[in-house]
């Protein structure tokens, strides 16, 4: 499947060091695949957002979906970016969450199986339809490049790894089981 197309904003926020801290510059995912897509919504405008993920030292993501649909990438696919800063699920039926303690070392290895999509706008208003649109888009072309099965335990909300800290996040009008309903309707039938 074609990449929607992206804009491209490299962000110094990628990688890890040997503290599992987030580095600059540092390629790769250590040694792990990706297993799951994790989506947010960012509760800022686009310009707010550009700034917290090019800031040295701060957050990342893969992707940002913008209100008009533009889709602007920040950390290759290849990399880990620092889109979930704590992991503190009450859920831990995900198939690919390794059973672990929490804390910085399982805060980088959910960080290093997964893509974090953000979406420009607030977790109290629903996405624009070109928002939508281009997610359900970026969601179709990571499954089929990466593998992703599209269901609901690979494609989550920020709050299954983090009810504690992020228990809003994507937001309750964040449309999740229409977003993989419509990812899953494209996605190729296994054999």
């Amino acid at each position: 499947m074609q990449k929607p197309s992206v804009i491209w904003r490299p962000s110094p926020n990628f990688g890890y060091n040997l503290v599992f801290q987030p580095a600059a510059g540092l390629p790769g995912r250590g040694g792990r695949s990706i297993a799951a897509i994790v989506d947010h919504v960012g509760n800022g405008f686009e310009s707010s957002l550009n700034t917290r993920y090019l800031v040295p030292g701060g957050m990342s993501v893969h992707y940002l979906v913008t209100q008009d649909g533009r889709v602007v990438q920040f950390v290759r696919d290849e990399d880990a970016a620092y889109h979930v800063p704590g992991c503190n699920p009450s859920d831990r039926s995900l198939p690919w969450l390794p059973t672990l303690s929490m804390g910085k070392y399982a805060v980088t290895v959910v960080n290093q199986l997964t893509i974090g999509i953000d979406h420009e706008g607030f977790g109290v208003r629903p996405l624009t339809d070109a928002q939508f649109a281009a997610s359900v888009a970026l969601h179709r072309h990571l499954v089929a490049v990466h593998g992703i099965p599209a269901d609901r335990d690979h494609i989550v909300g920020h709050v299954r790894l983090d009810r504690l800290l992020r228990g809003s996040c994507p937001g309750n009008r964040f449309p999740l089981e229409r977003l993989v309903d419509a990812v899953a309707a494209a996605a190729p039938v296994a054999a």
